[in-house]
């Protein structure tokens, strides 16, 4: 009884010791969005820049200063591929993404439209991101 009790203990510490050393800021997976572009009348925009941000979007906000910029795909698609740990965000956070379509008019840029949604690493999610054109 003795022994069989000294070797559930044994067990019982390594196992504590293992789950213990885990790097609790590693990511669970890459997180994927999927932001599908669509005009008023739901017709995907094909070819468009989307623009991550991880801060909320403003009229302030520099076109330059996204995160990632992807371009749409046929379907009208820009997947996003994110890996927390790269992004220096903890994978037990969740995490508010910021995504926006701009259009040049004269000089000046301009957004045509936003979206955001919220996750945590490893989630997946789909969202629709409206334009003006």
């Amino acid at each position: 009884m003795k022994r069989n009790l000294y070797w559930f203990g044994l067990f019982i510490f390594f196992l504590s010791v293992l789950v213990s050393c885990g790097d609790k800021s590693s990511p669970i997976g890459d997180t994927v969005i999927t932001v599908k572009v669509e005009n008023a009348q739901g017709e995907a925009k094909v070819g468009e820049n989307v623009s991550l941000y991880l801060e909320e979007v403003t009229s302030a906000t520099n076109p330059e200063g996204a995160y990632i910029v992807l371009k749409t795909n046929e379907d009208g698609e820009a997947i996003f591929s994110l890996n927390f740990a790269d992004m220096n965000i903890p994978s037990f956070q969740h995490v508010t993404l910021y995504f926006v379509v701009f259009y040049a008019e004269g000089n000046q840029t301009e957004i045509a439209g936003t979206a955001n949604v919220t996750v945590l690493s490893g989630d997946s999610k789909d969202i629709v991101l409206n334009v003006l054109f």
